[in-house]
């Protein structure tokens, strides 16, 4: 029996040392995450415009030229004028072209740059072509004549692009070497149109062919997308 007494006493000693645990404390609530400041609104690009657009075109192309040893491009076109003695048609694959309408050219050429826009009115032939060279002009003003203009065209974005050759008499127009407009033939005033895809990354070969070939009144207005087309789009 004391054994048995020694043990029970000794169990309650042990629990009264023990005691029970207490409950744990609450965490402390963790600090708000503060906020992330708004971002501010990203700087507007200036617009670049038009010419800025053609003279990058411009010095990237020249740029390679001077790799090749080739001259640089500048404004303006080509040409050339030279007189007519008979026939009215520029081109054999014109639409009523015949062999004996095919135009004849007599004399000596001129040469010289047109760095204006394409836009001869229809006015008297005795008044002057706008598209010679001031010097020469006075030479054609009783003559029938052909003027062909060479050079390159540059665009400030991709696209189709329109074309209108309103012409007395008549007027080629190849870019890239393919026939966009054919307003060929001895006529009055007359307005032709075309279409062409161009790239704005590169430059485009240019050529324009214009036939004074009946007498009378003259007139070569060559517009692009509804507008005359800009001599700053022109490069020789």
């Amino acid at each position: 029996m004391k054994f048995v007494s020694v043990i029970v006493l000794a169990l309650a000693l042990s629990a009264c040392a023990r005691g029970d645990k207490g409950d744990s404390g609450d965490n402390g609530a963790a600090g708000a995450t503060g906020q992330t400041g708004a971002t501010g609104p990203a700087g507007a690009s200036a617009p670049v415009s038009t010419p800025t657009v053609l003279q990058t075109i411009v010095d990237s192309e020249n740029a390679y030229r001077a790799t090749q040893g080739q001259a640089p491009l500048t404004p303006g076109l080509s040409c050339v004028v030279q007189a007519i003695s008979a026939g009215s048609y520029l081109s054999s694959s014109s639409p009523g072209y015949t062999a004996a309408q095919a135009i004849v050219l007599t004399g000596p050429s001129y040469s010289y740059l047109l760095s204006t826009s394409i836009n001869q009115p229809n006015v008297a032939g005795s008044a002057g072509n706008s598209l010679i060279d001031p010097e020469i002009a006075p030479l054609f003003l009783t003559n029938n004549y052909r003027i062909v203009c060479t050079g390159a065209l540059v665009v400030a974005e991709d696209g189709y692009y329109g074309f209108t050759s309103s012409s007395d008499d008549g007027s080629l127009l190849y870019i890239d070497g393919a026939l966009v407009v054919d307003n060929d033939g001895t006529h009055g005033i007359q307005s032709v149109s075309g279409t062409k895809l161009l790239e704005s990354a590169v430059t485009h070969t240019f050529q324009l062919y214009y036939a004074q070939s009946g007498s009378g009144n003259i007139a070569m207005i060559l517009d692009m997308n509804g507008s005359v087309l800009p001599a700053a789009n022109l490069y020789h």
